[in-house]
This record gives structure tokens, sequence and C-alpha cells, in this order.
């Protein structure tokens, strides 16, 4: 799980993921230690942890990780960006799982 929520709210994160039984969904919890620029902050992360594959809700974030084309960027959008245009894009988390992961 990658957050880009900034350093105090790193405790929160990590009691939402406790709390919802999610220690074992995840191989790591990274957040905002530095706080960086959410999009760098992410950038650096799927760089560091060597991500083929990433599933953003940011539409930002997702044009800038996107220029890179070793990562495949799957794009959670709202319902209020539903019109953007992305190749790799879906409504949920469990559709884009379905859709770009199961698929693969």
């Amino acid at each position: 799980l990658i957050t880009a929520r900034y350093n105090f709210l790193g405790s929160s994160v990590l009691t939402w993921v406790t709390k919802n039984n999610l220690n074992d969904t995840f191989k790591g919890v990274h957040f905002n230690a530095d706080d960086e620029q959410p999009h760098e902050f992410k950038e650096r992360m799927i760089h560091k942890l060597r991500l083929d594959m990433y599933i953003e809700d940011n539409f930002d974030i997702v044009e800038h990780i996107s220029k890179n084309p070793k990562v495949q960027i799957v794009w959670i959008y709202n319902i209020l960006d539903r019109h953007i245009q992305f190749s790799k894009k879906a409504p949920t988390l469990l559709k884009a799982i379905e859709r770009f992961i199961i698929r693969k």
C-alpha cells in the first residue's frame, strides 16, 4: 500500500490497516513520512519497489506517473472524471483487479 498522506497522518493509516484486518493483504505500508509532494513520493516509491503495475485513484498523479512507460498504470476514476480518456481505467478497485490483473 502506497499512500501520499503526510507524516502526521501515518499512524492513522496504520490504524486503518489494522482495524480493517488488512495487515496480511499488503507486503508493506508506505506513507509519505518526509512530506514530499504526493506525485513525487508515489513516483519514487514505484521506482524503489520496482513495481511494474500501479493502481491510483487520483488522475493528476496518474498523468504524472504514466510518463514512465515501464509501469502500467490503472486508474480508478470517480463519477465526475469518468469522461476522461485513459487506456486502463475502472470505477472501483474490484473492477480494476478483474479487468487488468486477473486477466493478465
